[in-house]
């Protein structure tokens, strides 16, 4: 099968071109959930990095805190808002929150969004 076309201008970045193929891990867990700990999910990032993820996605501050300290690829970082409909990263207080966290990259920017 042939690669697909490959995206010009603002959608490509230096950071997000050496992901372009490969595996990009989501290292995330719902609240309530068994594995709901940062620690625990800066356990699973540095174990699919040794898998060969060239990125992973942490959902929340302490876990994209903690995950972006445990490995050595670009932490992808979420922040959810709201229980019902949730919207995803959804103003810049939100961005700027993920970023001085630790994320390399905001997980909205990673995804073309089709309406």
């Amino acid at each position: 099968m042939p690669d697909p076309p490959r995206p010009e201008g603002p959608l490509v970045h230096s950071l997000t071109e050496p992901l372009r193929g490969g595996l990009i891990a989501s290292c995330r867990a719902y609240p309530g959930e068994p594995l709901r700990h940062p620690e625990t999910m800066a356990l699973v990032a540095a174990a699919v990095t040794e898998g060969e993820a060239l990125a992973v996605c942490a959902q929340g501050l302490a876990d994209v805190q903690l995950v972006s300290t445990r490995v050595d690829v670009p932490t992808i970082g979420i922040g959810k808002d709201g229980e019902s409909g949730v919207f995803i990263t959804p103003t810049l207080r939100h961005a700027q929150a993920v970023i001085a966290a630790g994320a390399a990259l905001l997980g909205p920017v990673m995804v073309p969004l089709r309406v």
